[in-house]
C-alpha cells in the first residue's frame, strides 16, 4: 500500500486535507465536519448544543481549497506541517507492506499474515497534542498476526 502526497496552492506535500488558516495553522470544525455545517467549537465526535440534534462537531476534510470557501477564516486546504514522519518535511510518498495469510484449509496450520493501512489523523483541537503529534497529519499501521480456518 502506498500514498503519495499532492502539492496545493497553500501548501506543498500534503497528505492529509483539512480546511486550516494557514497563517494561524488552526483547524476549522462545523457540524458533522460539512463544510455548510454550523460553526461549532465542541470537542470532537461528542453531542454538541450548537449542532442540529446535538451532532458532533469534526474537523472539516477538503480536496481543494474552493471547498473550504464557506468556512470562514478557514479557506485553506492543509495539513498542520507539510509531508510526513519527519521534521525535516523530506517525505513524499508513504509504503507499507503487508503479506497475505496464503491459502488456508479447514482445521489447517496457521498461517503468519501482515495488515496494513495508511489513514489521516484529523486534528484534536487541544493545542498541546496537535502540535506534539503534528496533527492533523497521516499515519500508518503494520498489524502482524496469524489467521486460522476453523469450522
Amino acid at each position: 500500500m502506498s500514498k503519495t502526497a499532492v502539492d496545493m496552492p497553500s501548501q506543498v506535500n500534503v497528505f492529509c486535507k483539512f480546511c486550516r488558516n494557514k497563517v494561524t495553522n488552526q483547524s476549522g470544525r462545523r457540524c458533522g465536519g460539512s463544510p455548510t455545517g454550523a460553526a461549532c467549537s465542541c470537542n470532537p465526535g461528542v453531542p454538541c448544543n450548537a449542532c442540529p440534534g446535538n451532532g458532533p462537531c469534526f474537523a472539516v476534510p477538503c480536496n481543494v481549497d474552493a471547498d473550504c470557501s464557506t468556512v470562514t477564516g478557514f479557506t485553506s486546504c492543509q495539513q498542520r506541517t507539510a509531508g510526513a514522519f519527519s521534521a525535516t518535511n523530506v517525505t513524499r510518498t508513504i509504503h507499507e507492506t503487508g503479506s497475505p495469510a496464503g491459502a488456508l484449509t479447514t482445521n489447517g496450520a496457521a498461517k503468519p499474515a501482515t495488515l496494513v493501512s495508511i489513514f489521516c489523523i484529523p486534528p484534536s483541537f487541544t493545542a498541546v497534542v496537535d502540535s506534539a503529534a503534528d496533527l492533523p497529519g497521516p499515519g500508518a499501521v503494520s498489524l502482524p498476526g496469524t489467521t486460522q480456518n476453523l469450522p
